[in-house]
């Protein structure tokens, strides 16, 4: 998947969906030793549980270590403004013996649960297997 470096995210979403709030957030300098399912229990003991729908924690296939950033979608705007005010220069609980790493938070270039799940169906096939071929 290519994340834009260079981009102002924010205002590059403002240009595309005309003042919506957006909902769906890329949290960035997450310690690579974290699970999945650690960064969804952090982001739940945080007062985050059952605001998200959905959570993309990217892997290096070489290391199966996460790669430093993950997208989170919120059921409603003010869930991601919240999770920008709490995750923003956040130092992550877990593994700080290992890092020391301080969370930056910016709105995904991508917004909506359908929006970048039809980008993950697109980009990423391996991730979702064709059927299998009828035996002859």
């Amino acid at each position: 998947m290519h994340v834009p470096k260079h981009l102002n995210l924010e205002e590059e979403y403002k240009n595309a969906h005309h003042n919506q709030p957006p909902t769906t957030l890329m949290i960035r300098n997450i310690p690579n030793r974290y699970t999945q399912r650690e960064l969804i229990t952090e982001l739940e003991d945080l007062g985050f549980a059952g605001s998200f729908n959905f959570l993309y924690l990217p892997l290096d296939k070489g290391t199966m270590a996460n790669v430093g950033y993950a997208f989170v979608n919120f059921l409603e705007s003010c869930w991601a403004d919240r999770c920008v005010a709490v995750f923003q220069n956040y130092c992550f609980r877990r593994h700080r013996r290992h890092s020391r790493k301080v969370a930056a938070v910016s709105v995904a270039h991508i917004q909506g649960l359908e929006a970048f799940l039809l980008l993950l169906i697109c980009r990423l096939p391996s991730f979702f297997p064709s059927p299998p071929l009828p035996s002859q």
